[in-house]
């Protein structure tokens, strides 16, 4: 009788947790719109002679490598980003865009799929044909490519046991 109470407990210990861990990505992604609303109000707000000048909360102002600025525009958001809020985001940090003739929304979607391909990045669809990027911690990335380690092994083993199974239906017809 112990056991099925400490059960019943686990489960509903995992459920409550399932639950906060949701409440806490709505509340994360409430907070990222949220922010993303007050830092373009705050760049409408800026005149133009202010944009000129360089700022010192802009630590992207420095940065040369197009794939750096991009990461680091990723990581220092806690939900994923479009494209396009990629791009407002390298603005707002400092990054010169107006050194690319064209619009660097293209080099930005080749960069965030090459950063996709090698597992740097979750990549999340959404309505509209829209889709977000948001950056792997290290241990995001190692969990993932055990997860996936796993997987194969199981799929691996199911493979050799339908295998096994065959092969001695085959023998017993013989």
């Amino acid at each position: 009788m112990a056991h099925d109470d400490f059960s019943r407990a686990l489960e509903a210990a995992k459920d409550k947790l399932v639950n906060l861990l949701n409440k806490r990505k709505e509340l994360d992604e409430e907070i990222e719109t949220h922010r993303k609303g007050v830092e373009y109000l705050a760049r409408m707000a800026d005149s133009a002679a202010s944009e000129a000048e360089p700022k010192e909360d802009q630590p992207l102002a420095s940065v040369t490598s197009f794939n750096d600025a991009i990461s680091f525009a990723l990581k220092s958001s806690r939900v994923g980003l479009t494209p396009t809020e990629v791009k407002d985001k390298l603005s707002y940090l400092g990054y010169e865009l107006s050194k690319y003739k064209s619009d660097p929304l293209s080099s930005i979607h080749t960069v965030l799929k090459r950063f996709a391909k090698r597992g740097w990045v979750e990549v999340k669809r959404l309505p509209h044909n829209r889709t977000t990027y948001r950056w792997l911690s290290e241990t995001e990335r190692i969990t993932k490519s055990l997860e996936s380690s796993e997987e194969q092994a199981h799929s691996t083993t199911f493979e050799n046991a339908l295998d096994s199974i065959a092969t001695k239906r085959a023998k017993r017809k013989k």
